[in-house]
């Protein structure tokens, strides 16, 4: 690839979590509500500091909103020889502007043993222009069609009425 293709991409470093000992991120992660291209992140899981396997492990991220609203997000792209999972964040995972914390839960797919790290890591979310912008008018309108057999003309009437503040379809006739 040239250096080019990734001049868009941010290329957050690896958020830091251990089974045994506490360790700090001091990694500030911050998106924009309109950025839906670039939320992406790693995540290194160690054990007292040494890398451990987790090919055989279910690892799931849980991210508590700003509304404290809780989801969760299994994360299956791991890499064994670099001890890293990949972490894509969709829309519904960053769509409230401010802060999100997070907590990881690894789970033992043989026995259902689990374990949480000890540390937290946060991600913030902001507002930018395009997400403050207002959704153009888009006009109610409506088409007649009929059929009339004498006149061989079809002309049925229906309207579609658009809700430029909830963005959402009111009704169809």
């Amino acid at each position: 690839m040239n250096r080019g293709d990734y001049m868009l991409d941010k290329k957050y470093k690896a958020i830091y979590l251990d089974l045994i000992s506490r360790k700090e991120n001091d990694l500030k992660m911050e998106f924009s509500l309109s950025d839906n291209q670039t939320s992406d992140f790693y995540i290194n899981i160690t054990r007292n500091g040494f890398k451990i396997d987790l090919t055989n492990f279910k690892t799931t991220l849980y991210i508590k909103n700003p509304k404290g609203d809780v989801l969760k997000k299994e994360l299956t792209k791991y890499d064994k020889n670099n001890n890293l999972y990949y972490c894509n964040l969709e829309d519904k995972y960053k769509n409230i502007e401010g802060k999100y914390s997070c907590q990881i839960i690894i789970e033992d797919k043989s026995t259902t043993e689990k374990v949480v790290p000890l540390n937290t890591f946060l991600y913030e979310v902001n507002k930018d222009i395009m997400s403050e912008g207002t959704t153009p008018d888009i006009p109610s309108g409506s088409i007649e069609l009929e059929y009339n057999p004498d006149e061989e003309k079809i002309i049925i009437t229906g309207k579609i009425d658009y809700d430029n503040n909830s963005e959402k379809i009111k009704e169809v006739i």
